[in-house]
This record gives C-alpha cells, structure tokens and sequence, in this order.
C-alpha cells in the first residue's frame, strides 16, 4: 500500500533536500520538500525544483521556470521546456 511501512505505520511525506560538503562535514545548504508534489531534476550544476532553477553549489534560487519543464539531459545538459 502506497505511503506505508511494512509494519502499516505512515511514511513520513516532507523532510529536507540538502547539499553537504563530505570534506568540510557541513551542510551547505537545505531546502524544505514535499515528496509527494515537490518535483526535483537535476542538470549540470543546477537544480529545478517545481518552478525554480537552483544553483546546487549555493542553494540560491537563480530564477523562476515559466514554462514546464518536459525533458532534461544531464550528460547533455539540455532540458526542454
């Protein structure tokens, strides 16, 4: 069943998307996510999530997508909206 455990206890459907330095040992930077209706891609060294293009290395949001976005390439690094 969709959305529960095995043992039938709810699965928890927000928590945070974050960017983690392994050799400094620090968050970077973190973002709130609904995994039910948030829709992350990544491409290149950005990310979209839902309406936004964000820059993966700051976290900051670069601008906002005015069209859906229908297909990323990220060893092209081509998405098509």
């Amino acid at each position: 069943m969709r959305g529960f455990r095995k043992k039938g206890k709810k699965l928890n459907k927000t928590g945070t998307f974050l960017q983690y330095n392994m050799k400094q040992k620090d968050v970077l930077w973190n973002r709130n996510i609904d995994y039910q209706t948030d829709r992350t891609e990544h491409c290149g060294g950005f990310l979209f999530k839902n309406e936004y293009l964000i820059d993966v290395s700051t976290g900051k949001k670069l601008w906002k997508v005015k069209h859906d976005i229908y297909f990323i390439d990220s060893k092209k690094n081509i998405c098509i909206g």
